[in-house]
């Protein structure tokens, strides 16, 4: 199922599938949270948060029940 994340919703959870997603793809092409901070491998909450604005939505895909 695909559900609009909200501003209330947990950004920490949502931070971590992005970073654990994007790490491998960072250490093999070098990426570092010093040459490219705002990789979605090192994005914190608050700058993902920060990404959600009146013209940018945000989706997830999960299974029925878990959020």
């Amino acid at each position: 199922m695909i559900i609009k994340i909200k501003e209330q919703d947990n950004f920490e959870i949502l931070t971590k599938l992005l970073n654990d997603s994007f790490i491998t793809v960072a250490n093999e092409y070098g990426i570092t949270r010093e040459n490219c901070p705002f990789h979605n491998a090192f994005i914190n909450s608050e700058t993902l948060k920060s990404k959600l604005t009146e013209n940018r939505d945000l989706y997830s895909c999960v299974k029925k029940g878990d959020w």
